[in-house]
């Protein structure tokens, strides 16, 4: 019997410090990650600052008496960069060619515009305070109390206007973004909660559309690999029609909680770790063990809830869009794929008008001291490195839509950036999240060792 219960003990002690080891390694990866990605953008500025190699061919343009100032000549062009680096490499002149010494002038510019996947939309800083200012309406009654009867002895026309109006008995108060206040009193109308009315600017949008799109099909897999009675039977189970996927995304609107089940049967995050998962059989457990666990829902994640309410109003207000709720979005034609938008929005100044919103919350002051945006010539930048565009692109690819908002908002500002759909990271992102999905998530689901 004694035998027994220290073998017991110890698959629990084992257990126990498994998953506490793993937890630490993952935040000490998660640490890691963000100091290294820090240090390439640092090394990258330095590098840009102590090596120039901008070099401008066309600068010195000496006149050719034998042309035409009317003739065009084709400009040529560098070739595309890569979609899916930050940092485009300059490419520099052969030195053993000699530069040109004539040229024809020409009327087309000497830069061909590139098409930018992202752009700035909105930044202004956040009209509401961090936190809430407004005292308890215990302490509001008891400094009222206090007030009046300071001023009890003086005539009428000599007391403040607060002591008359009868605030000390049984004042209803009213909710705002303040806190609780009198009813009627300003703060009360011009502070009100936001409603649902908040987010509808225009009346007359078209209805909404049924999500995933209609004409959005993803490529589906050439070969199923070698899977077992459980893991086929699973994988008939997930399967699902267009009508059942819109229905399913219609019923979990606002209720993440009641999804979360789902999503563990599904990859719904973490797409980028995915996609540069080292080899290794330890670390697709490692990842495993992260994403069904989840994130814990602290403090901070209880704060930006609160936030995020104001921040989807304000960003409806400024940008006149308007904004509703997203459920789970499965698509028919990968089951084991899944996305939670934080809403659907509409803008009838864009093509197409229906696109996402991710809301991203940062502990800064200001967005721009966070390290997953940079500038590049000027011009604000999600990194195309970074989890958060991996995230974004693979939410467009389930539900098919063209564009998201990135909506950041810290203590004192908020920033839009739209994300445009990448189809090199979508096609990329595509096949390797099947891969992981069949060959590690899927035979995890179904172990009895515990470990996930």
């Amino acid at each position: 019997m004694s035998n027994t219960k220290l073998l017991q003990l110890r698959s629990f002690l084992t257990e126990r410090f498994s998953a506490v080891a793993a937890e630490i390694f993952g935040e000490i990866e998660t640490v890691v990650e963000a100091c290294n990605e820090e240090n390439k953008r640092l090394r990258d500025v330095l590098h840009m600052v102590l090596n120039p190699e901008i070099k401008l061919s066309k600068i010195g343009v000496e006149f050719n008496p034998n042309s035409s100032g009317t003739d065009e000549e084709k400009d040529s062009y560098p070739p595309d960069l890569d979609a899916i680096t930050d940092y485009p490499q300059i490419s520099s002149m052969n030195e053993t060619q000699e530069p040109q010494k004539h040229y024809k002038m020409s009327t087309r510019s000497l830069t061909k515009p590139k098409l930018s996947l992202q752009k700035t939309m909105l930044e202004l800083p956040r009209m509401v305070p961090h936190q809430s200012v407004a005292p308890t309406s215990t302490d509001c009654q008891s400094f009222l109390a206090r007030l009046t009867e300071a001023f009890k002895d003086f005539p009428d026309d000599k007391k403040p206007l607060i002591t008359k109006m009868g605030l000390t008995n049984n004042v209803e108060l009213v909710d705002c973004v303040l806190g609780k206040v009198p009813k009627g009193s300003p703060l009360s109308y011009q502070c009100r909660v936001p409603s649902g009315r908040d987010y509808k600017i225009y009346d007359d949008a078209p209805p909404r559309p049924l999500l995933p799109l209609a004409n959005h099909s993803l490529e589906p897999l050439l070969a199923l690999p070698i899977l077992s009675v459980r893991e086929q039977e699973h994988i008939d189970v997930m399967q699902i029609t267009w009508e059942a996927a819109r229905s399913l995304e219609h019923s979990t609107r606002g209720r993440k909680e009641a999804v979360e089940e789902l999503r563990n049967l599904r990859l719904t995050s973490r797409f980028r770790e995915i996609c540069n998962l080292k080899p290794g059989m330890s670390n697709a457990e490692h990842l495993i063990f992260k994403m069904r666990k989840g994130f814990h829902r602290g403090k901070a994640a209880q704060i930006e809830d609160e936030m995020k309410a104001e921040a989807l109003r304000e960003y409806c207000k400024h940008l006149c869009v308007n904004w509703s709720t997203c459920g789970l979005v499965v698509h028919p034609n990968a089951p084991w794929l899944g996305a939670l938008p934080d809403g659907l929005v509409y803008d009838p100044k864009e093509t197409p008008s229906y696109g996402l919103v991710h809301v991203k919350c940062i502990g800064d002051r200001s967005f721009v001291e966070c390290n997953f945006l940079f500038y590049q010539d000027g011009v604000l930048q999600l990194k195309r490195t970074h989890s958060t565009y991996w995230h974004i692109q693979g939410e467009m690819m389930v539900t098919g839509t063209e564009w998201c908002d990135l909506l950041v908002f810290s203590k004192e500002d908020m920033l839009v950036h739209r994300i445009y759909r990448d189809t090199a990271i979508i096609k990329v992102m595509k096949k390797k999240l099947d891969d992981f999905f069949f060959y590690y998530y899927l035979p995890c689901l179904f172990k009895t060792d515990g470990m996930v």
